[in-house]
């Protein structure tokens, strides 16, 4: 496929993640932070649906909130507290290659995102990185995660990997020759709308920021800006919806369907996402998202929060005090907003946009 041109983004860059970690741990530590390394979660206290303690196989800790920042484990851990989170661990592949010959040892080169051929590149220390989104993408451990499953890879996957391979070597053409280093396939934890599950919970004291599908990193710096600023001051400073724990409907409390729609979103992840595009209308319920109708505001649904259904935008004035969220397993709504009243007796039309009495509706 020839490449018409590109765009470059001065603002993007890289980090090394294992430097980033050890710099943030010392930086926590500084501030009086303590980290427990090789200590496993076994339980969570929950009196009177308030957090009380954790428990753990080197004693138990006693406390009013945690975070649950577990990652592809988030699942797992929010299970503890009687809870349900749309996670599923989806094998990720991407491949190292042996040093350039012709090239720098250190390949500095920019991040490279090929859309259309759903593969992405960026140089390492002594090769090249390149990795992808296949269309057939690969669910694992939907049973449980082991528990002996600690700083461990999966086996090498090059019958799936192999087309995205195609596809690399289309757009850097050095692929074909080099050599090969390690092909990597690890689980990472994903989503049905491949965003961030941050905020709180119905379980006082009990918080989520996990599940970050692959590119947590690029917002840890905001992730904990905004998870401070909720905890310890009530509210973010920024608008939080679209990451908001609390997006998804009841329908995600089944796996069969949270496994569809991640399944799809992670196989159309380097897609261009059209406003008029719906998802699959085979999931397996044949819903739709509840539709957001409030005063005043243009209604406003986005396939990939539950579902398929109509979308449209909220006038830039629109205020967080005007904003509304729907219920979900894991929370029922933002504190002081007025509460939402159930409606599916009659359309409900608003500013340009209706809906059909058979689809769910809300109404403040």
């Amino acid at each position: 496929m020839t490449c018409g041109g590109g765009v470059h983004l001065s603002t993007d860059g890289q980090i090394d993640p294992t430097g980033l970690t050890h710099a943030l741990a010392a930086g926590a530590k500084s501030r009086g932070a303590r980290f427990l390394v090789n200590t496993r979660v076994l339980g969570i206290g929950v009196h009177n649906n308030e957090i009380k303690e954790v428990v753990t196989d080197h004693g138990t800790i006693q406390t009013e909130i945690v975070v649950n920042a577990a990652g592809l484990w988030g699942n797992e851990i929010a299970r503890m507290v009687g809870l349900t989170l749309p996670v599923i661990p989806m094998a990720h592949l991407y491949l190292v290659t042996k040093p350039v010959k012709n090239h720098p040892q250190d390949l500095n080169m920019p991040t490279m995102r090929d859309p259309d051929n759903l593969v992405y590149f960026r140089g390492t220390a002594s090769g090249l990185i390149a990795g992808g989104y296949e269309r057939h993408p690969k669910p694992w451990a939907l049973n449980g995660i082991p528990q002996d499953w600690n700083f461990k890879l999966l086996e090498p996957d090059w019958d799936r990997f192999t087309p995205l391979m195609e596809n690399a070597i289309k757009r850097v053409p050095a692929l074909e020759t080099v050599e090969i280093a390690q092909l990597l396939n690890g689980p990472e934890g994903f989503t049905p709308d491949s965003e961030y599950l941050l905020g709180p919970t119905t379980v006082r004291g009990f918080w989520v920021a996990c599940a970050f599908c692959a590119h947590g990193i690029a917002g840890a710096g905001g992730i904990g800006k905004a998870m401070a600023e909720w905890i310890i001051e009530g509210y973010p400073e920024w608008d939080m919806w679209k990451l908001d724990v609390r997006r998804f409907g009841t329908q995600y409390g089944s796996q069969a369907y949270t496994l569809a729609r991640t399944v799809e979103t992670y196989s159309q992840y380097y897609d261009i996402h059209l406003p008029w595009k719906n998802g699959n209308p085979h999931a397996p319920f044949d819903c739709l998202q509840p539709t957001i109708v409030c005063r005043n505001l243009v209604q406003s649904s986005e396939r990939k929060a539950a579902g398929n259904g109509p979308t449209g935008s909220p006038p830039m004035s629109v205020t967080r005090a005007q904003m509304t969220y729907p219920t979900s397993p894991v929370g029922h709504g933002r504190t002081g907003l007025p509460p939402l009243r159930r409606n599916t007796a009659r359309p409900v039309k608003q500013r340009g946009f209706s809906t059909k009495p058979r689809l769910q509706s809300w109404r403040c």
